[in-house]
């Protein structure tokens, strides 16, 4: 995924995601997506369909240079951004 010019809401809808049957966050195969200009600060991280968590659920790490922000199952990769510069301003959950 790539955002345009300025502030940039990437959502991802966890049951748009459901593959034979499986519409859950932790049941059905990894998800992995790329976005490939996030900027700490500015942009957002939505994720649909697990109001119930929060920053603290996510797991925070880096892989090859960029980081890699997961819950459950789906697996965020951020091109040029390093896990230690993400904070709770950039995430949503809904």
């Amino acid at each position: 995924m790539t955002g345009l010019d300025g502030s940039d809401r990437f959502l991802i809808d966890i049951a748009s995601f459901g593959v034979k049957g499986y519409t859950s966050l932790t049941k059905g195969p990894t998800v992995k997506l790329t976005i490939s200009d996030f900027e700490t600060g500015i942009d957002t991280i939505q994720f649909d369909g697990i109001s119930n968590k929060g920053f603290d659920d996510l797991v925070l790490r880096d892989s090859s240079g960029h980081a890699v922000v997961q819950v459950g199952r789906f697996r965020v990769h951020l091109l040029g951004v390093q896990s230690a510069e993400l904070a709770p301003e950039d995430f949503v959950f809904v």
